[in-house]
């Protein structure tokens, strides 16, 4: 012989259903402790997998959040009825609690989101791109060392305060230089190809577009963008140079600058628009943040979504 569940009141079903914004805590009101469980460690997992797994990892993450919602929309409480709200209450700041330290925990150490405040790195990342990270390249775990062509986040020695995006192009022993516009390291040029102009990439200057080119440099296995304003007088065309010499911390050699030790040579890939190594010097891996890793999201600072850019890896 069947019974039926026991009866929810139309306000509590809705809080768990409003509740599971925070995935599991809805359930909790339901009396369903262990799947409430389930669908808060589902969440906490898929984000410290994200450096792994990618933008499918975000919408997975999301699908979470939506799970969560229409489960406890349809799920029955426990057989012995709904709890007490004092002790749903207690259960919530334990959950809530448990979740926020682990959250936290994760987006310290595993995967962290940032966004894009200039146009230093276009067209690789544009001003309003949300993008997350691969934090196991900082402190405190350095799993990894930072590679050559990376997309690093960084303090720069100038701004400790402060958050900055770019490309390590150069690591310890390795002599830079650029020539022309184009970069060489241990005294021969990277691989790099024409690409055209830059018409059309809204760019954050757009005065420059009919002296911007755009160029293919690859850094070891990773081809990626880089943009050359040709006008005379563009100060990426020669480092160092007579009116710019090599930083400190870096000692010359061959025509070209030594990244010393425990440092790596950044540079951004809107090359005459960015402040970076060849100005302040060569970047210690102790101020490495994170290494980014794909776009979740894209907002043009005039308005709207650039929806084609959501789930693009940054190469």
């Amino acid at each position: 012989m069947s019974t039926s569940s026991p009866r929810v009141s139309r306000w509590r079903r809705l809080w768990a259903v409003v509740l599971s914004i925070s995935p599991g805590s809805g359930h909790l009101l339901l009396g369903r402790w262990w799947r409430g469980t389930v669908w808060m460690g589902a969440l906490l997992l898929s984000q410290a997998a994200l450096p792994f797994t990618g933008f499918p990892g975000f919408v997975l993450m999301l699908g979470c959040f939506v799970g969560a919602a229409v489960d406890v929309a349809r799920l029955p409480p426990r057989e012995q009825g709904v709890p007490r709200v004092g002790w749903v209450l207690l259960g919530l700041m334990c959950f809530w609690t448990v979740s926020s330290v682990v959250g936290r925990t994760t987006r310290r150490m595993v995967a962290e989101p940032f966004r894009v405040s200039s146009g230093s790195m276009q067209p690789t990342l544009y001003m309003g791109d949300q993008f997350y990270t691969d934090k196991t390249v900082g402190s405190p775990l350095r799993w990894r060392a930072v590679e050559r062509g990376d997309v690093i986040v960084f303090k720069a020695p100038p701004q400790p305060e402060q958050h900055f995006v770019m490309r390590a192009v150069a690591l310890a022993g390795d002599v830079v230089m650029i020539r022309a516009g184009r970069l060489h390291l241990g005294g021969g040029p990277v691989e790099w190809a024409p690409l055209g102009g830059c018409e059309g990439l809204g760019l954050a200057s757009e005065g420059m577009a009919a002296s911007c080119r755009r160029y293919e440099e690859t850094l070891g296995e990773r081809p990626h963008e880089v943009l050359l304003n040709e006008e005379p007088g563009g100060w990426s065309f020669n480092f160092p140079s007579k009116s710019v010499k090599c930083p400190r911390g870096m000692e010359e050699r061959e025509d070209g600058c030594v990244v010393p030790a425990g440092h790596v040579f950044v540079l951004g890939d809107n090359r005459d628009n960015a402040l970076d190594s060849r100005v302040w010097g060569p970047l210690p891996l102790e101020n490495v943040v994170a290494a980014a890793r794909f776009i979740h999201f894209s907002w043009m600072p005039g308005g709207g979504v650039r929806w084609e850019r959501l789930g693009a890896r940054v190469r």
